[in-house]
């Protein structure tokens, strides 16, 4: 404790002095004067130190000034002029007294001592104050001045205390000054090291390199073998490390991963704000309940990086050596790095925090002026969605309105507005907002397996009350929390989204007639959209009735198709289960020689229904279905209701009619393909019989046959080969159509099947004097395909060579590996075949309609060859179906080049 004792050795009275009261007078007089010039607390410690000398003469005086920075009133002195020793808070019992009483308090006055508390009492006492005087300034004690006992007398007398408190009460004006310039000083210095760490930062390349400089300053000043540098965010309680070394080795494998705080004695002063100190890092660790993370540490201290009440992180440091102990001194010192290191860290999120706000603004402004220039909601919707995410980063931004037709929620797309499927919990988030009537945000689980949780900033936009849409953001909870700040930016940019959205609705009121039919228009083509996604008239019925009861609002309808002069019931919603699904006509109330809407005043199936509305569905005049409608309001189904399911009606009856002619073709063709499959079979026993016995005559086996006979015979037999051709080629276009064409694909050799297809046109090749030439790769590997119709394309293409090609000319089959043309194929290996003629040749307009069915050319040379036009077009769907893909090349009177891939056979 520092006190200051005034010169004794002058004696107890002055014989030739003045006047008591003129001495005092004049010690005022050249206080106030010498006051003036002062510009420091030394400075005017000396001159209290003279004056009192010369005046009251107490024993020693002690100077007390309030300081903002901790709240206290601290003592001051020459020799120590920032001594803490003993310290009064702001709140203590004797401040209050002191600014209570506005002036001198004898301190050990029997009134007194009762009201201090008791370590006011203890530190009084020990400063063996007799007298405090207040420098009270602005109603505001900027400080005290306690006197030790007089020197020569054994109280002050009234004049010593009048002339006492007129000091402390000039003194109080300089003393504000001058505490008022100490702060502004300390807040230059603080910005002057806030600097200087800035100069740092812009120095380095990377944070990380600053936070390279921070450790080495801590390891030239505090041993240690290991080090850690955390920073938390207390939303969401985000905890992790900056900064790890290890037994003297940087851990980047350790950095920035988010830590379970409760496992890390780092917790203890991160709450408290408080550091902690211990040469026993396990033992400590256990006393707060914390499992030891780093048991190897013997010494072990953590310091807070604080800002204001704010804890940003930690700074941990620790030596597995048992002889290191760190001691207070050290302590304080790796305090002192802390402040500068978070100051550094405020810095940089205030740089960043100043970026960032003068970014949204940007934005804000941006979107602010492209919404007053927008009256289309899709496109308002559109510019706070794409813009939205700039201005709030986030995994997902939708900016919605409510469809309040059918209470989706719509939010814009390339194609328009679209509806958003959103799931329960997120339905209940948006709930929660819209009661609230203001942004919110919530946490919700998205998987409870793993706990993964993402956080949702739902804002609802009102106009007059109304709720007309949201702006819904969602973030990963693991990533940065949502903020305060996020919560005020949405709200204001909600509002100038609903003042755009009410200008957008405003605008659209003034032509409103025209927005109705517009709207009833876009209604119409989501319907038709609908309607045509599918010819099942179940479905068609269904869209139908459920449009019909959302723009009607009935309670209940049915809707049905009529057959026979009967209601047969499709679908209904509003009844009871045990609705007759077939009904007469003459049942309903229903005027059949009207085609058109029909509203009774009863009801038709409804209980306590009030109104029926007819609307039937006819296509050329005749009724396909009926739609009825019930409401129990009277004044059911106005005109424009009417009209608009009309017209809806018409729409659906088109539909209905494309599905029942959809659903007749199918029948037909079905028919058509079992007719096929049937004659097809009954054909092939009686042409087997024919061919059998044909060549059995031609054998000889009932007797010897001249050349006619023969020749009759080679004719029977061909024309018999010609309609098996035909029969198989009808059954497998039967077969495509049913799809019941079966593959069972296998491992593959070309060679071999290309042997069994020559033995096969043999007798073709024969009559014509034509010649095979197989050019085959040595190497060439198993192809995957189905065995038999792999034998039918090769089949079907040389067959057509040596028919549409002179006698005595050359047919090449080539086959190679090679990659796959086709680009994204799973199949990157294929077996390119090619079957060259030298025949009639394909001309440029006939080349376009090769592969179609029963296609045959008009050519005469091609004419006088016959055919059916299916074996191309099924040899296309054989090689396509297998994975392949089939081209060709052709001049007109010189020949054609086939070409196709077959994929090879994996290894496995």
């Amino acid at each position: 404790m520092v006190t200051t004792k005034l010169p004794s050795n002058r004696p107890w009275f002055r014989i030739l002095s003045p006047p008591m009261e003129e001495r005092y007078r004049n010690a005022e007089r050249e206080f106030t004067l010498s006051l003036v010039n002062i510009d420091n607390f030394l400075d005017l410690y000396r001159l209290l130190e003279t004056t009192l000398g010369e005046t009251v003469n107490p024993q020693f005086f002690y100077l007390f000034l309030y300081k903002s920075d901790s709240n206290h009133y601290r003592l001051f002195s020459s020799n120590h002029p920032a001594s803490e020793e003993i310290t009064f808070p702001e709140n203590s019992p004797f401040v209050d007294l002191l600014k209570k009483k506005g002036k001198a308090i004898a301190l050990f006055a029997d009134e007194t001592l009762p009201k201090l508390s008791q370590n006011d009492r203890a530190k009084l006492t020990l400063l063996e104050v007799n007298v405090c005087y207040p420098f009270l300034y602005q109603n505001q004690l900027t400080g005290f001045l306690g006197l030790g006992a007089p020197t020569q007398k054994l109280k002050y007398g009234r004049q010593a205390h009048e002339f006492v408190e007129e000091l402390c009460r000039i003194a109080a004006f300089s003393i504000y000054h001058l505490l008022k310039r100490e702060e502004v000083e300390q807040q230059i210095q603080q910005m002057q090291i806030i600097n200087r760490l800035a100069q740092g930062i812009n120095v380095t390349l990377h944070f990380d390199d600053l936070l390279e400089l921070i450790f080495a300053q801590t390891e030239n000043i505090i041993p240690l073998t290991d080090y850690w540098l955390s920073t938390y965010n207390p939303i969401g309680q985000l905890f992790s490390f900056a900064f790890v070394i290890e037994d003297q080795e940087r851990r980047f494998d350790q950095e920035n991963i988010p830590l379970d705080l409760n496992e890390y004695l780092e917790k203890v002063v991160l709450q408290k704000a408080k550091p902690l100190q211990t040469d026993d890092y396990t033992q400590t660790a256990r006393l707060h309940g914390i499992p030891p993370k780093f048991p190897y540490l013997q010494s072990w201290m953590c310091v807070p990086l604080l800002s204001g009440k704010e804890t940003l992180g930690t700074i941990s440091i620790g030596h597995r050596s048992i002889g290191i102990t760190y001691s207070k001194k050290q302590l304080q010192i790796l305090q002192a790095i802390a402040d500068q290191t978070a100051a550094a860290l405020i810095k940089t999120k205030l740089l960043q925090a100043t970026q960032i706000q003068a970014q949204r603004m940007t934005v804000l402004n941006e979107i602010g002026r492209r919404l007053t220039a927008s009256l289309e909601l899709d496109k308002i919707l559109d510019v706070v969605q794409k813009q939205g995410q700039q201005l709030i980063p986030c995994d997902e931004w939708l900016a919605m309105i409510v469809d309040e037709a059918s209470g989706d929620y719509l939010s814009p797309t390339p194609n328009g507005l679209q509806k958003v499927y959103l799931d329960s919990q997120t339905l209940q988030v948006i709930q929660k907002a819209t009661q609230l009537g203001q942004p919110l945000i919530e946490n919700v689980t998205v998987n409870t397996q793993d706990e993964t949780i993402k956080q949702l900033l739902i804002n609802p936009l009102y106009i007059e009350k109304r709720l007309m849409g949201l702006l819904l953001l969602s973030r990963s909870l693991k990533n940065q929390p949502f903020l305060q700040d996020d919560l005020d930016l949405i709200a204001t940019l909600g509002h100038q989204v609903s003042i755009a959205l009410a200008n957008a609705l405003k605008y659209a009121q003034t032509d409103q007639a025209l927005q109705s039919k517009l709207s009833e228009l876009a209604i119409l083509q989501q319907i038709d959209r609908e309607l045509n996604a599918s010819l099942d008239i179940e479905r068609t019925l269904s869209i139908t009735l459920q449009h019909a009861l959302r723009q009607s609002q009935a309670d209940a309808g049915v809707i049905g198709l009529i057959k026979e002069n009967h209601f047969y019931i499709v679908h209904s919603v509003g009844y009871p289960a045990n609705l007759s699904p077939m009904l007469p006509i003459e049942a309903l109330s229903f005027d059949t020689s009207f085609l058109d809407a029909q509203v009774h005043r009863k009801s038709t199936f409804f209980e306590n229904g009030e109104s029926t509305a007819f609307f039937p569905l006819v296509r050329e005049k005749r009724v396909l279905a009926l739609l009825i409608l019930e409401s129990q309001q009277p004044d059911f189904c106005p005109a424009d209701i009417q009209s608009f399911i009309v017209r809806l009606c018409s729409h659906a009856a088109i539909a209905v009619s494309n599905a029942i002619l959809y659903s007749e073709v199918q029948q037909a063709n079905h028919a058509k393909s079992e007719f096929v499959s049937l004659v097809s079979h009954e054909l092939k026993t009686p042409m087997t019989a024919i061919k059998g016995y044909a060549d059995l005559i031609a054998q000889g086996a009932v007797g010897p046959i001249n050349e006619v006979q023969a020749n009759f015979l080679s004719t029977i037999r061909a024309n018999v080969n010609r309609m098996a051709n035909l029969v198989s080629d009808l059954a497998d276009i039967s077969r495509i159509e049913a799809g019941k064409l079966h593959l069972e694909f296998e491992a593959t050799s070309i060679q071999e099947v290309l042997q069994e297809v020559i033995r096969t046109v043999s007798t073709q090749l024969e009559e014509k004097k034509q010649q095979i030439i197989l050019n085959l790769a040595t190497d060439l590997p198993l192809v995957w395909c189905d065995r038999n119709r792999l034998i039918q394309i090769y089949n079907n293409l040389i067959s057509n060579a040596i028919k549409y090609s002179p006698p005595e000319t050359l047919i090449e089959v080539k086959c190679y590996e090679t990659t796959n043309p086709q680009e994204g194929r799973l199949q990157q290996r294929v077996v390119l075949s090619s079957v060259r003629d030298q025949g009639v040749g394909i001309s440029a307009e006939d080349q376009q309609k090769i592969f179609q069915k029963f296609f045959r050319s008009d050519d005469p040379k091609v004419r006088e060859n016959p055919g059916t036009g299916l074996g191309l077009n099924i040899t296309k769907y054989l090689v396509e179906i297998q994975g392949g893909q089939i081209w060709f090349e052709s001049q007109l009177g010189v020949g054609s080049t086939f070409y196709f891939t077959i994929p090879v056979a994996s290894a496995d």
